[in-house]
């Protein structure tokens, strides 16, 4: 096992389980990660350490491997890691074996790179794609479900990869989806790696953030691995543990940093519906260990997955609950994290959705079902923003479902007889769907100053709900 700072250890499988062990001359910069400092006794326990199965292939790339693999050798952790250790995986570790030499791509096919533009240029992005994973399947140290492929990058040495991503058929529109979020996130203000959609809009393309300016590979390590748990965990956690762990590993210098970028994205995925942001799509960057660097990596990989499981919840835990959050959870979530302003962090953010849903409506367009997904998103954020009464996450979770069943399980939730503006409304949606579309009530979800009077004589008989802005009226419809 190599770092840029010398030479780490040797990592065997004895009797069945690995060992990694430090050489006696390895220091605190060749110590392989943040929460594995240098000794002399072994680490074992049966399995891989979670700082070295963090960017074993999964989904699509681990069938791949198996593909190209299992008829000459047994397909195992130890093998994968050994395979892809060697090209550049994520982070700053590398490993050799002569072992494995055979099974390794060839060093003088992956010279030359892809360009950059000729990528998002391509009209035939599928044939592409898959010429691509034929070509570097094999040296693409990355996890991760979705297609992807890690592509050396041409003409750029100080950042010579790419990260190219292709949509499934049970997952339409993928590339779009994430382009669109993370340009959200982007106007939102947060840091975010280089990205591109190609010209067809199949693939999405990520510069790699673990490469300094000068070329020098850093350090990564997601929050699966700092928390010492295994890949098939990531799901296993909260966002409050996250903040702790921060607090622990970050430097001293960029923690408050690093908990308002945690608290943003968090808020982030609760708009736009992304239910996603699990352990491993987190992470940190750093020299090496003992340089009192540590800081938050970019955000990445976030996607609106309810455009595709319109009842998706959070990936993690907020405040004992997986259910898209609202302000007052998301307040509480700030004071954890010691987040000065987190109530202008939300109205940032809040434009940041609104105003990228309107500059890219062409682009949103191209993918069915993606602006139901954001609308769905943002008015059950405002639900929940302005503490509707009667209307509880679980009710909003289930109205963002759509169609009858949602709108069914979202009154049974919230009851019929609720004084919410969202039960009116709620109520008025599933009868324009139940009675004739010419009934009176289908055109007034059609037009803000008709959603209005409906608020306006629920309030006049009913008497309830204090006054709400306009705009949050109009936009529920």
């Amino acid at each position: 096992m190599r770092t840029p700072q010398g030479d780490a250890g040797t990592l065997c499988n004895e009797r069945g389980s690995p060992s990694f062990t430090y050489l006696p001359e390895a220091s605190a910069p060749q110590e392989v990660g943040l929460l594995m400092p240098a000794r002399l006794a072994p680490y074992t326990g049966g399995m891989l350490p979670p700082l070295f199965s963090m960017n074993l292939p999964e989904g699509f790339l681990l069938v791949q491997f198996r593909a190209r693999l299992e008829n000459v050798a047994r397909v195992d952790p130890l093998l994968l890691l050994g395979i892809t250790g060697d090209a550049h995986p994520i982070g700053r570790l590398a490993m050799s074996s002569d072992a494995l030499e055979t099974l390794r791509p060839g060093r003088a096919a992956l010279a030359n790179g892809e360009c950059l533009e000729e990528l998002l240029e391509w009209d035939g992005a599928e044939g592409l794609f898959h010429e691509l994973v034929d070509r570097y399947a094999l040296r693409s140290g990355i996890s991760g479900v979705q297609p992807k492929v890690v592509v050396p990058e041409l003409g750029h040495a100080a950042a010579p990869e790419l990260i190219v991503k292709a949509g499934r058929d049970e997952y339409p529109h993928l590339p779009v989806n994430e382009f669109i979020c993370m340009s959200i996130v982007k106007a939102a203000g947060l840091p975010v790696p280089d990205f591109w959609l190609s010209d067809n809009m199949e693939l999405f393309v990520m510069r790699r953030f673990d490469v300094a300016a000068d070329g020098a590979r850093l350090g990564f390590e997601d929050f699966a691995a700092l928390t010492r748990r295994q890949p098939e965990l990531k799901y296993e956690s909260s966002y409050e543990e996250i903040a702790r762990v921060i607090r622990r590993v970050v430097a001293g210098p960029y923690i408050a940093t690093a908990l308002e970028q945690l608290f943003d994205t968090v808020a982030v995925s609760c708009m736009v519906g992304n239910g996603d942001a699990h352990l491993k799509n987190f992470g940190v960057l750093y020299t090496h260990p003992a340089a009192g660097d540590v800081r938050m990596s970019p955000v990445y990989d976030l996607v609106c997955s309810t455009m595709y499981l319109p009842a998706d919840a959070l990936a993690l835990r907020l405040g004992g609950s997986k259910a898209f959050a609202g302000s007052l959870r998301l307040l509480d979530f700030a004071r954890l994290c010691n987040v000065a302003d987190p109530e202008e962090r939300l109205r940032r953010i809040e434009q940041a959705v609104v105003g990228t849903i309107e500059k890219q409506a062409y682009l949103i367009g191209e993918a069915p079902g993606l602006r139901r997904a954001l609308n769905l998103g943002c008015s059950a954020w405002r639900c929940r923003a302005h503490g509707l009464r009667g209307v509880d996450d679980v009710a909003l979770s289930r109205l963002r479902m759509g169609g009858r069943a949602g709108q069914r399980a979202g009154l049974a939730r919230a009851g019929t007889g609720g004084s919410g503006i969202a039960g009116v409304l709620c109520r008025a949606r599933y009868a324009a769907r139940k009675r004739n579309v010419k009934s009176v009530v289908y055109p007034l979800l059609n037009r803000g100053r008709a959603a209005m009077e409906i608020w306006r004589t629920n309030v006049a008989h009913r008497r309830v709900a204090p006054p709400m802005q306009r705009g949050v009226i109009c936009n529920l419809v």
